[in-house]
This record gives structure tokens, C-alpha cells and sequence, in this order.
């Protein structure tokens, strides 16, 4: 499986989770962005998007489709805001998930961690993409699934 991380790790894997630093990468491998519509003409060129407010957007959805670009949901989008904010947040990236699988876009879940205190193991990854819903067949499709754009 392959985690993307926002600091420098010291090792490049956590407990058998390749560890990609995003700040390392190229633009055209990963982005996050907030506003939908610099996303859109970034999906476009991307391998995966993440965005922040988790928009119910039909249309970027479809564009991402043409692209093959993948979805990120970040497990650390949730942690350290209050619950209210949390349940908020985990309520949109539901809804997101479900509309991309409508519309056949892969779902990569990952931490975004901000230090290593944050990374999660595979585990704790699954039961949060499946309270997300992100099925197994989908979550088993992405723990095997090999980083696009790097060599």
C-alpha cells in the first residue's frame, strides 16, 4: 500500500506502507486543492487529487474519470478539528466517495500526515475507509496498487 505523508520521513516505509512525501512530488502526481475550479483543470493532468472541502461536484467527478485520476481521502482531514467539524468533514467525504464509485473513480485513502505521530496502520486505514465507504474490493484494489507517475 502506498501512503502519501506531509513531512520527511525518515524511513520510506510504516509498517509495510510505502511513504510518499507530497511536497517531493511532482505537480502532475499529486494535488490538493481547494477551490473546484482550479481542481477541475488540475485533474486533468493529475494521477491523484485531493480535495480539501470534499465538494458533492458531479463535474469534476466526470473529468477525473476521462483522466484517470484517483480520489484521495485523507485520514488526517478529520483529526485535530472539534467532533462537530469532524462529523461534518467524514459526512462530505462519504458522500464524495459515493458519487465517485457512481461514477467509477478509484478511491485512495491515505493519512496526509503532518509528523509521524499521525500515520496509521493498514488497519486503521481500512475500518475508516469502511466507515467512509470505501468498500473492500475497493480498499484491497488500492492497498496492491503500485504508485502511478513515479519511477
Amino acid at each position: 500500500m502506498i501512503d502519501f505523508v506531509r513531512f520527511k520521513p525518515a524511513q520510506k516505509e510504516y509498517a509495510g506502507i510505502s511513504l510518499y512525501e507530497v511536497n517531493s512530488l511532482p505537480r502532475n502526481v499529486f494535488v490538493s486543492e481547494a477551490d473546484i475550479d482550479k481542481a477541475r483543470n488540475l485533474a486533468k493532468r493529475a494521477k491523484y487529487l485531493h480535495l480539501q472541502n470534499y465538494p458533492a461536484e458531479e463535474g469534476i467527478l466526470r473529468t477525473m474519470k476521462d483522466s484517470k485520476c484517483s480520489l484521495v481521502i485523507a485520514l488526517s482531514d478529520f483529526f485535530g478539528v472539534s467532533p462537530r467539524e469532524a462529523a461534518r468533514r467524514i459526512s462530505r467525504a462519504k458522500t464524495l466517495a459515493r458519487i465517485a464509485k457512481k461514477y467509477g473513480v478509484n478511491v485512495q485513502m491515505c493519512t496526509l500526515a503532518r509528523n509521524e505521530n499521525e500515520l496509521r496502520e493498514i488497519h486503521e486505514t481500512y475500518f475508516i475507509a469502511q466507515i467512509i465507504g470505501v468498500g473492500k474490493k475497493e480498499f484491497s484494489y488500492t492497498a496492491k496498487m503500485p504508485i502511478r507517475g513515479i519511477k
